[in-house]
């Protein structure tokens, strides 16, 4: 799946999980384990155990090259997060360049 199908196949998966609890066809355990971290916490952690930002994003409306937009919630939160923990932007952007 692609990164700007998330919002559809979370409520895809949410109304499945709902309708098996509902019907009692089986028990639903959703883990969040990082629900209650603030986005710079999730992106110290990532990088914390490796991950290389330059090579994910977020964005829910990515350009047809893949970069993302910028402009959307999500591509505005993780950039003000990754300017929080003080880089000078994201680093999905360095593959654009």
């Amino acid at each position: 799946w692609h990164l700007n199908q998330k919002p559809l196949l979370s409520a895809r998966l949410l109304s499945l999980a709902t309708k098996a609890a509902v019907e009692g066809s089986q028990q639903v355990t959703i883990h969040t384990p990082i629900i209650s971290l603030t986005k710079p916490e999730i992106i110290r952690l990532g990088l914390d155990h490796g991950v290389d930002f330059s090579q994910t994003h977020s964005c829910y409306d990515p350009l047809p090259s893949g970069k993302p937009c910028g402009g959307c919630d999500s591509c505005i939160i993780r950039s003000k997060a990754f300017a929080e923990l003080g880089f000078d932007r994201d680093p999905a952007l360095s593959r654009f360049d």
